[in-house]
């Protein structure tokens, strides 16, 4: 009699261990009444279970199809939720795939239409964004197995002399009997397939630059070598990259082997990439990212096609030694490569601060020109005092100015810009409620009685930084005024006006109105004043975020950027602009123009659940993007794949409006802080519950207004514009900055 092959039977739910657990006294296992035995069984039985099932999906998963492979794949999150029931990760995961797979993998395969997507691409593009955050929980979980693990077992292993080369893969092979590596084997398979539908390349482009040459370096982590300063021209081929680090000089383009540890697209890394023409790329094919590992050390070139429909790299002829150090210095690296040229070497300058001199010097004569003689209080020029460290000598002669009073010569671009929104936009697009904290009023309270004498030695600390400083050096600097400025004590005379202002700003609100308070209320819901907010979050709390705002001016961050950009660090000023928070569903970044396609009538933007830093800052997984072409439909190109949100309660936001943020040819955004008098939360995400999801009516409509008010916005302002904003309840939109797009 033959024996039938093994074969995996979808129709059948093994239950997971925990779930034996509960019913063990029914079971038949350990009925001598010993607890410890009947456990011991248990875990050889789940352990037996799980060994099993790996090897039957070792066995078949070439032969699946997409349907099997999902409900493969949510068996396993099952299972190994079931391993560690705390683990809100893989109960998020699960409950995705439980709701959403097997509708998704029918309509992929045109069985079926899903009332959450509008075709089979669409469906594609779902399943793929949940695939890669299973992905990412699978690298995480293997890097930290590796450490928890690997060290002990080097350290047990040599205490008996196990050999070396059994040491070196017994942590890997620990791995491979888990039901991690049938995890990664359905994954594997499934991509493909997934990309395939999509019909997605083998690149995603986050900055478009169409040639770059250096030389190729491999590193796990872009945060790991922020700092260092690479003597020729590079590109990084990076393990990770969070969205948040600074792109190291030298650095001409950075290779992001996956897309599960990718930064988003409009995060603070890619717009500062975009400012200092680097390119950035993230692979989703590992067998494209495996072979660039060939070209280590090698000097390459890369080439990208301009709409952001593909990448190649290939070999290159490395160049003269010291032009390669001169190209490495500059920071916009569109000069860099540049230098390539010979007919680019006549008349060019070595130091890369000379360069951006003379750029500033052109964008000082076109800025005069459109801007009159007014001058602004926080301007970075080049005739400053240059005793008067960090503008320490020029106090405000106010402490709070409401919104009707903002003008470039009391705060920053960001205010300046609520206020234009504020007053150009329909009264159907909420603004934030603001009043600010001008140039000169962290001066004026160091100026005051009691905190003179940390003024004399903010003073003294600061006159030993200078632009040779070591980034050591610095670092202990920056780290003794933020010192220093936390002993600031905030006056009495400065919250006074505080309140007063906001409440002078309430009064406008209710003028613009035309109706009293009561009305107001009515009218608004639940949406409280900034006085109702001031005493909600507490004096204590905001005047510790307004010290958190100006301690964010001495970073090692910020002063490196502008070092690189070849700008003076001790000319920085700061404003802080106080806003009500608003209470975000979800949050959106949007370029007016599309910085992939660069057309001029196509937005792209950027979505993602709860407060908009998800976007922006150090959050793992992409948000869900489109691009909407001027009187045109959205365009769904990305869905989320972040595994947390942000939220706060109702509060008031301090946020950084510094006079170096948004200067021409300068990407400053994210170098400084925006505090909230209360701390963000941070929330595990589903998304099988979530409208913007499951509702493509819904989706679409609200993307198509959002896409709008980014056409909207460039006209008032006549130039592309980068743009925050947030959703309040389900259809309301609040735009709550914008910027000159980079």
């Amino acid at each position: 009699m033959s024996k039938k092959p093994l074969a995996f039977d979808f129709s059948f739910r093994a239950p997971p261990f925990s779930l034996l657990l509960l019913n063990a006294p029914f079971v038949g296992l350990g009925d001598d009444g010993n607890l410890a035995a009947m456990t011991r069984e248990l875990l050889f039985l789940d352990y037996a279970l799980e060994q099993q099932q790996g090897v039957l999906i070792q066995g078949n998963a070439a032969k699946f199809s997409l349907k099997q492979l999902v409900v493969a794949l949510r068996e396993l999150l099952l299972t190994l939720s079931a391993h560690q029931p705390v683990n809100l990760e893989l109960r998020s995961m699960y409950a995705d795939w439980a709701h959403l797979g097997d509708a998704l993998a029918a309509c992929s395969e045109g069985a079926i239409s899903c009332s959450c997507v509008f075709d089979a691409r669409e469906a594609a593009l779902l399943m793929k964004a949940l695939t890669d955050r299973v992905v990412r929980f699978v690298g995480g979980t293997v890097d930290s197995v590796q450490e928890e693990l690997g060290r002990k077992a080097v350290y047990l292993g040599n205490q008996v002399g196990t050999e070396k080369k059994v040491l070196d893969v017994f942590v890997d092979e620990v791995l491979r009997g888990s039901a991690l590596f049938a995890l990664s084997l359905l994954v594997k398979r499934l991509e493909p397939l997934l990309r395939n539908a999509a019909m997605l390349p083998p690149w995603q482009l986050i900055s478009i630059v169409e040639r770059v040459q250096g030389e190729l370096v491999s590193i796990d982590h872009l945060k790991n070598i922020q700092d260092k300063v690479f003597e020729t021209p590079t590109v990084l081929l990076c393990g990770a990259v969070s969205g948040e680090e600074e792109i190291p000089i030298g650095v001409q383009a950075v290779l992001v082997r996956s897309a599960a540890v990718s930064p988003d697209i409009l995060s603070h890394v890619a717009v500062r990439a975009r400012n200092a023409h680097v390119l950035v790329a993230v692979c989703f094919e590992a067998k494209v990212a495996d072979q660039l590992e060939s070209f280590s050390q090698s000097w390459v070139e890369v080439l990208s096609a301009k709409d952001g429909s593909g990448l190649e790299v290939h070999p290159a002829t490395r160049p003269n030694a010291m032009l390669a150090r001169r190209a490495s210095k500059l920071f916009n690296r569109r000069t860099s490569q540049e230098l390539f040229s010979e007919a680019s070497l006549l008349g060019r300058g070595a130091s890369f601060v000379e360069e951006a001199r003379r750029l500033r010097k052109r964008t000082a004569s076109v800025s005069s020109a459109s801007d009159g003689d007014e001058e602004r209080l926080g301007d970075l020029s080049e005739d400053s005092d240059p005793d008067d460290v960090m503008q320490l000598k020029k106090t405000s002669s106010q402490w709070c100015i409401p919104m009707s009073k903002f003008n470039k010569k009391l705060v920053g671009s960001k205010s300046s810009n609520i206020k234009k929104l504020a007053d150009a936009l329909d009264p159907s697009v909420l603004t934030p409620r603001s009043v600010a904290l001008p140039f000169g009023c962290m001066q004026k309270t160091l100026s005051a009685s009691p905190n003179q004498p940390l003024l004399s030695e903010l003073r003294q600390t600061l006159l030993d930084l200078s632009p040779s400083s070591g980034t050591s050096e610095a670092s202990q600097i920056f780290e003794k005024t933020r010192e220093i400025l936390a002993k600031l004590s905030v006056p009495p005379a400065l919250l006074e006006a505080l309140q007063e202002c906001m409440r002078t700003a309430d009064e406008e609100a209710r003028q613009r109105q035309g109706m009293d308070g009561e009305t107001l209320d009515k009218t608004l819901g639940d949406r409280p004043s900034l006085f109702d907010l001031w005493q909600t979050s507490g004096e204590t709390r905001c005047a510790e975020a307004v010290k958190a705002v100006w301690e964010s001016l001495f970073g090692l961050r910020p002063w490196i950027s502008l070092t690189k950009a070849g700008r003076k660090y001790s000319e920085l000023n700061m404003a802080v602009l106080v806003q009500e928070l608003m209470p975000a569903h979800c949050a959106f970044v949007l370029h007016s123009r599309n910085p992939f396609s660069d057309e001029k009538d196509e937005m792209y933007g950027e979505l993602a659940l709860g407060l908009g830093e998800a976007i922006v800052g150090n959050y793992a997984g992409r948000s869900l993007g489109w691009r909407m072409k001027r009187g045109g439909e959205p365009v769904v190109v990305a869905f989320p794949s972040k595994s947390e949100c942000l939220i706060c309660p109702p509060c008031l936001i301090f946020r950084s409006d510094s006079n170096g943020e948004d200067l021409e040819n300068f990407a400053g955004a994210g170098l400084f802080e925006s505090v909230p008098a209360f701390q963000n939360r941070v929330q595990r995400v589903t998304y099988w519950n979530a409208r913007i999801i499951t509702d493509r009516d819904y989706r679409m409509r609200l993307l198509k207004r959002i896409g709008e008010l980014a056409f909207l916005v460039e006209d008032k302002y006549a130039v592309p514009q980068d743009i925050e904003g947030v959703v309040v309840g389900a259809e309301t939109v609040a735009l709550v900055q914008t910027r000159t797009q980079v």
